[in-house]
């Protein structure tokens, strides 16, 4: 324990309010950006002697205390569908042996993506404008990319049939 307090610059105790918030308040939570503003009050009802106020250092804990367990199941099953899309197009490009050269920008996004996951588990203020921007700038760079290469797969495919529909009627 003295170890994780050594390194946390006592985020376990902003841990442990986002926890008490979530226990109170369960289904909804405290409210969107309502955290750091119901905290100075657990920290007093809590008898912590803390009293630092600043988010909870945990991107999952903050959601948890602010939107409840709905809000988080929400957030977590995007962040699952959008593995599992990814990853999809992945199998499916590594399958046909189509893999290119332009791939790699998703296959970056992607990494960084799984990185800031992680790091939000521990990581810097994930409320900071610059890091949530870039947060979801990555996860909608790399929707558009996935769409944009289905729609060109799809569009080949119907070039192809359609060519082919000539050349059958043609002959």
């Amino acid at each position: 324990l003295e170890g994780l307090k050594s390194i946390s610059d006592y985020r376990y105790i902003f841990w442990g309010q986002a926890m008490e918030m979530f226990k109170d308040y369960p289904v909804t939570g405290v409210g969107q950006g309502a955290y750091i503003l119901q905290l100075p009050n657990y920290l007093v009802s809590q008898r912590t002697g803390f009293g630092q106020v600043d988010y909870s250092g945990s991107y999952y804990l903050q959601v948890l205390s602010e939107l409840g367990l709905p809000g988080i199941i929400l957030i977590i099953s995007i962040f699952f569908i959008l593995i599992k899309r990814v990853s999809g197009y992945f199998i499916v490009r590594r399958r046909s042996k189509i893999f290119e050269n332009k791939d790699w920008i998703l296959v970056s996004l992607f990494i960084s993506f799984i990185v800031m996951l992680v790091g939000q588990i521990f990581g810097p203020h994930t409320n900071f404008d610059e890091i949530q921007l870039t947060f979801w700038l990555i996860i909608g760079l790399m929707i558009a990319y996935v769409k944009v290469e289905q729609m060109n797969s799809r569009g080949n495919i119907r070039t192809l049939k359609i060519s082919n529909c000539i050349r059958f009627n043609l002959k």
